[in-house]
Formats: C-alpha cells, sequence, structure tokens
C-alpha cells in the first residue's frame, strides 16, 4: 500500500474444522488486523492504486467454485457485495 501497509492473506481454519477457510489481514505500524471475517475461502485480492479499496474473491469453502466478488475499504470497513442485476448486463 502506498503508506507502507501490506494486505495480505492467510488461512483461518482451524485443523479440526474440516471446512477450509482464509480471511483478509492487514499488517501496519508492527501490528496485525484482521480485516473480514467470512467463514469462506478468499483469494484473487486486490488493492486499488491509492490503497483505498480492496477487492477480492470469495468463495464458500476451498473446494467450491462458487465465488463471488466483494468491495471494501481498506480499513475493514464497507464491505459490499458487487452485484451487477443481470437485466444491466443486457444493455
Amino acid at each position: 500500500m502506498p503508506d507502507g501497509a501490506i494486505i495480505f492473506v492467510s488461512e483461518t481454519s482451524t485443523k479440526d474444522n474440516p471446512k477450509a477457510t482464509q480471511d483478509l489481514f492487514i499488517y501496519k505500524n508492527g501490528q496485525v488486523k484482521r480485516l473480514t471475517q467470512l467463514d469462506s475461502w478468499i483469494e484473487l485480492a486486490t488493492i486499488s492504486g491509492d490503497g483505498k479499496f480492496i477487492i477480492f474473491s470469495k468463495r464458500s469453502d476451498k473446494k467450491t467454485y462458487d465465488w463471488t466478488d466483494w468491495l471494501m475499504n481498506s480499513d475493514g470497513t464497507g464491505l459490499n457485495e458487487i452485484n451487477i442485476p443481470l437485466e444491466e448486463l443486457k444493455k
């Protein structure tokens, strides 16, 4: 990020849980803060050039391919699913 912070994805599932999950974290000023708690598998995370937004894809589990796309502020607030209505795609 422009301010030197690092956004990263890390596995958060426990060893005794059969469902594999990952969440987004930020490392800034020597501290780690968890940004998401979605009980899902996060991948393809990208941060905007100005460092204000994170866009990522998530699946319900590591072994499934039912992904959705999400956008949030880089501080973990403002989480929203990117959902384009089908009728808008037809225009």
